[in-house]
């Protein structure tokens, strides 16, 4: 009699250990499932970072281009300045010229080579870096503006893109 419940017993022993397979098969399929979640819930994380990121460098970029402006306008303000007091200088000494002309005067002399020598050559050199800084604010500008566009594109480009899709692939097919 012992033998016939050891083949139902068997049985038992069998349907028992393929449940615990199929139950252990179940968790781990419930483990990846859950794998992949945890994966496209990071890859929406890095997503919304990434563009929080983006956000940030415009914001960046913009301050930078509201400084470079303020600057080039005072280097603007500063080169007219330096052209308007040039141009007194010079036609002061073209007075002087027409006054020496008409009669000789120690005072306009020497007046004439002090503007002549020191006065119009610093505000010439003084004029130079102004007119030097200002190209160099100008190109910055420049610059800053291409980086915020490009900075633009990259956000349009990733806010466009389905939550949670990774980035590295759409860099790789460009």
């Amino acid at each position: 009699m012992q033998m016939n419940f050891i083949p139902g017993a068997r049985g038992c022993m069998c349907l028992l250990l393929c449940l615990l397979m199929g139950a252990r098969w179940i968790a781990s399929a419930q483990s990846v499932k859950d794998d992949r979640t945890d994966v496209a819930e990071l890859r929406v994380e890095v997503q919304r970072l990434a563009l929080e990121l983006l956000q940030y460098q415009a914001e960046l970029i913009q301050w930078k281009m509201h400084w470079i402006s303020a600057e080039l306008q005072q280097v603007q303000a500063e080169r007219q300045r330096l052209a308007g007091e040039r141009h007194l200088v010079e036609r002061e000494i073209g007075d002087l010229n027409q006054a020496s002309a008409n009669g000789p005067g120690a005072e306009d002399e020497g007046r004439r080579e002090e503007l002549n020598t020191v006065q119009l050559p610093a505000l010439m050199a003084s004029e130079r870096a102004a007119t030097t800084r200002e190209a160099a604010l100008a190109a910055a500008l420049g610059a800053e503006s291409a980086r915020i566009t490009e900075v633009k594109k990259r956000m349009q480009r990733l806010a466009a893109q389905p939550l949670g899709t990774n980035e590295v692939h759409s860099r790789e097919t460009k």
